[in-house]
Order: structure tokens, then C-alpha cells, then sequence
């Protein structure tokens, strides 16, 4: 396996561990058509390897990992109270309207459901260094999305700075080592 895979694994094992799994019967995978390289090693695959219940891949474009096309800056057009687990990973910074979208998550979860976020930080290093997408509307710093959840209505359950870089380089991952606030992706696990 590259050394790119490496921190998506990581990151998809985070995101199963926090899942609410006492209820997980469907969960749905935001943005499935994102970083498909190989099934197996997408996190899409991986949830659907790890998690029991139905795993739907939901996204704007088709891709062998999408079950449902839907532009997510729309209503997410699934009943109230329907879904158990929502992963949105490096999504929401894409969206033109995130607290329209979170109010959407909160609606269609069911109780105790979970939206687990991941979303590069803008204290992170590479956001310091000038090395931003231009497809991102929104970055956020731990403290304004953790505020932003609580104000749709999600109580946070984890918010965290993660060391996830998705190249190689080493310095990068030895600053965010050793200095947390630089670490480049936001972890988030909200709950209805």
C-alpha cells in the first residue's frame, strides 16, 4: 500500500470507531465519489468492508461507489428521522450553504444518529503555507464549526486537530506532530 493510502486508512478507521453502532442500520457516506483510486482503500469501501446495515454513497456525480446522485448544496430529500450515521469527509468545505446542510443532517438523523465531519483546518500548516484548493467555499477553525454545530443543534460529542497530510512530506507531519494547532484536518462527531 503508497504512502498516500496510509492517512486515508487512518482516517477511516476513526470514523468507524466513532459511528454510532448501536443504531447502525444505514448509514450514508457524503461525497462517495471523492478520492476513488481502488475500492478496497477508498473510504467508502472501507465502510462498506466495516460497518453492518446498509451503506449509501451519496454524490454529486456517478461513480462506482455512488448509490444515490444528489447535489448536497439541496435538500437531502430523505425522510425524517430515517438515517443512523451521516460521514461527510472533506465535504462541507465545498458546499455553498454548510449551515443549511447541517440543518439538513440534524433533520433527517434519528435520535442519538451521528454526523462525523473531517474538514481541512484553517490554522493548518498548509493553509498557512499557501497551499489551498480553490474549489473550498468554507474553512473553519476548530473553535467556529464546533460553534456552528452547537448553534444548528448538534451537541458535540469530539472535535480534535488531526495529523492527516496526503502527501509525503516530512517536515509537514513532523510540525503538526509536535505543534497540534498546525495539524491539518478537523475531526468532528456531532450527534442529534
Amino acid at each position: 500500500m503508497g504512502d498516500f493510502w496510509k492517512p486515508q486508512i487512518k482516517r477511516a478507521e476513526l470514523i468507524v470507531k466513532n459511528l454510532n453502532h448501536s443504531i447502525g442500520k444505514t448509514t450514508l457516506d457524503f461525497g462517495s465519489a471523492g478520492m476513488i483510486r481502488d475500492d478496497k482503500l477508498s473510504l467508502h469501501g472501507y465502510l462498506k468492508q466495516n460497518v453492518s446495515g446498509q451503506v449509501l454513497g451519496v454524490d454529486i456525480r456517478p461513480s462506482e461507489c455512488t448509490d444515490v446522485i444528489l447535489d448536497l448544496n439541496d435538500s437531502l430529500k430523505f425522510a425524517t428521522n430515517s438515517i443512523d450515521n451521516i460521514v461527510a469527509g472533506e465535504v462541507i468545505e465545498h458546499l455553498k450553504h454548510p449551515y443549511a446542510f447541517l440543518l439538513e443532517c440534524l433533520k433527517i438523523l434519528k435520535p442519538g444518529g451521528r454526523l462525523i465531519i473531517t474538514t481541512p483546518s484553517a490554522e493548518g500548516l498548509q493553509l498557512l503555507l499557501g497551499r489551498e484548493s480553490p474549489w473550498h467555499y468554507y474553512i473553519w477553525t476548530l473553535r467556529n464549526f464546533y460553534l456552528l454545530a452547537e448553534e444548528v443543534g448538534f451537541k458535540v460529542i469530539k472535535a480534535e486537530r488531526l495529523n492527516i497530510y496526503y502527501n509525503r512530506n516530512l517536515l509537514l507531519r513532523s510540525i503538526g506532530y509536535l505543534i497540534p494547532k498546525f495539524r491539518p484536518t478537523l475531526f468532528f462527531v456531532l450527534e442529534k
